[in-house]
């Protein structure tokens, strides 16, 4: 059966299914992080200064925002040659989208060749994750390249790693170390990969021949990149990492479960979701599944070749892969499909896995039609995909179909309602804003825009006690306290608005409209000295 799949035949369908998929949607608006990483970001604009910006400073900060915990200079830098080739042209960005996270579907499938799986099983389970919905998120976000470009690091250190009988070891664990140090240098949760690379070396072999010690190498090159990120002043870390043990389980719990239902059943949910942990025993449920399928692989593998059995690699790769998202996605609030992409090839390398006893079962006469199955689900697969590509051509378009999806969803609404106000100013924007602080009222950015939209109406009154529970929320934030100074200035409230306008500036130095309005105030008086006549 193999010798009648060549390689071409699934190049030629993955590139047919991409350009149906994906090709009709490539034009568009600039959307969400995207104008502010890219179309308004002078580095990005900039010639060889600029990159040297990119190259040097944090992920937000080199975009002249406040600066951040990110550092993803490997994206940045290649949206910066983008930029050189093709100016603003969005086409040319999702392009290059569509090519990496095509380039990542072929080393999907080199890999999975590689470890001794079925040529068919290997083709369908890399075409299902190339047009899984999950995957549109990455492939039309722009800086959704920041997964793509980690993925293919990681892909390519498995694909180069060495095997028992392979030859020049070390030229390919250098070689993995640098494709590791690569997908570090494009996102914080590849800091983990590592530990996906010593499972696969660990279930490579039989005991005692792994040599699992080498992966010390690619462990170094993060170690690296920590230390650059160090010497360049950002801080790696998260506070959430102070959170609980039970807090962790219960939000890792949370993640597993919701990633996992997206994949399992070809969903992709709203862009926005909000992050909502699962009750205890809940979690503890999922967690509970979680060990028992870990423990059952387990026991599959050790008492069969484990060079050809990589179910056990694909689960452990999908579980390990989505750990670092329980120290960020709860901060953050709200889930990114786009975290899915690396985690969920490990369970479509699970499913690959499978295939070889089900090829034994459809060459049996009365189960043969059943051959018939993978290529009409993918056929029917592709529309859908398709259909939430389209989806991506602007702002209100996409964040309305989450708020479709889940009216009540504060940070769907509040996306829709930045969107709107984008498009149609405050006075349509602030029922959706104020919406979505009923539905969270400890969601700082909401009230942020529900106080600066009351502000920009000359709604002073009512703007006050928002921007006060936003100044509360986000304490750090220069636009919280600017809204608030404004509020306070015009209800009679001087020296509290100017203590405010300073604060800001302490925030953020470069705040244009505090610097303005505290200019305009009138200079105090310094009391007279006190003394006797």
């Amino acid at each position: 059966m193999d010798r009648r799949a060549p390689a071409w035949i699934h190049v030629a369908v993955l590139a047919a299914l991409l350009g149906l998929v994906f090709g009709p949607h490539l034009a568009g608006d600039w959307l969400w992080d995207d104008v502010y990483l890219v179309r308004e970001n002078p580095n990005v604009e900039g010639g060889l200064g600029g990159l040297r910006g990119l190259l040097t400073h944090d992920l937000w900060g080199s975009a002249g925002q406040a600066a951040s915990d990110l550092y993803h200079p490997v994206p940045m830098a290649v949206m910066w040659l983008v930029s050189k080739a093709a100016g603003h042209a969005i086409v040319a960005f999702r392009s290059l989208n569509v090519a990496l996270h095509a380039g990542c579907t072929l080393l999907l499938a080199a890999w999975m060749r590689r470890r001794g799986l079925p040529m068919w099983g290997v083709i369908f389970a890399s075409l299902f994750f190339a047009v899984h919905p999950l995957v549109t998120e990455p492939v039309m976000w722009i800086t959704g390249c920041h997964d793509t470009l980690a993925a293919l690091g990681c892909l390519t250190a498995l694909c180069v790693w060495p095997r028992a009988g392979d030859e020049r070891v070390l030229g390919r664990v250098a070689l993995a170390a640098l494709a590791t140090g690569w997908a570090a240098l494009c996102k914080e949760p590849y800091f983990a990969f590592p530990l996906v690379l010593l499972l696969a070396t660990v279930c490579d072999t039989a005991p005692g021949r792994h040599r699992g010690e080498r992966v010390v190498w690619p462990a170094i090159a993060v170690g690296l990149v920590v230390l650059l990120r160090r010497q360049l002043g950002i801080r790696t870390g998260s506070a959430q990492a102070q959170a609980s043990l039970g807090t962790h389980l219960v939000d890792y719990a949370t993640i597993i479960f919701h990633y996992l239902r997206a994949v399992l059943t070809f969903q992709n949910g709203p862009t926005t979701e909000s992050f909502r942990p699962l009750s205890g025993p809940a979690a503890a449920g999922v967690l509970a599944l979680a060990l028992a399928v870990t423990g059952l692989l387990w026991a599959r593998m050790r008492t069969r070749a484990p060079a050809t059995d990589v179910a056990f690699v694909g689960w452990g790769w999908f579980l390990l892969a989505l750990a670092p998202h329980t120290i960020a996605t709860p901060l953050i609030g709200m889930y990114g499909n786009r975290y899915a992409y690396f985690p969920m090839m490990g369970l479509f390398v699970a499913a690959a896995s499978a295939c070889r006893p089900l090829a034994a079962l459809v060459s049996v006469r009365p189960w043969r039609a059943l051959r018939a199955v993978p290529p009409v689900s993918l056929l029917a697969l592709a529309p859908f995909t398709a259909a939430e590509a389209s989806l991506w051509r602007d702002e209100v378009t996409l964040f309305g179909a989450d708020v479709k999806r889940d009216p009540d969803d504060p940070r769907a609404l509040y996306h829709y309602g930045h969107a709107v106000q984008v498009r149609e100013g405050c006075a349509a924007a602030l029922p959706f804003f104020a919406r979505a602080t009923e539905r969270d009222p400890t969601y700082g950015r909401a009230w942020h825009n529900v106080a600066g939209c009351l502000v920009d109406l000359r709604r002073y009154g009512e703007a006050l006690p928002a921007a006060e529970t936003a100044h509360r929320l986000q304490p750090g934030d220069a636009g919280a306290a600017y809204n608030l100074a404004v509020a306070r200035l015009a209800t009679g409230d001087p020296d509290g608005g100017r203590a405010l306008l300073e604060e800001a500036l302490s925030l953020d130095p470069r705040h244009a409209g505090a610097r303005r309005l505290l200019a305009l105030l009138p200079v105090p008086v310094a009391p007279s000295p006190g003394g006797g006549q």
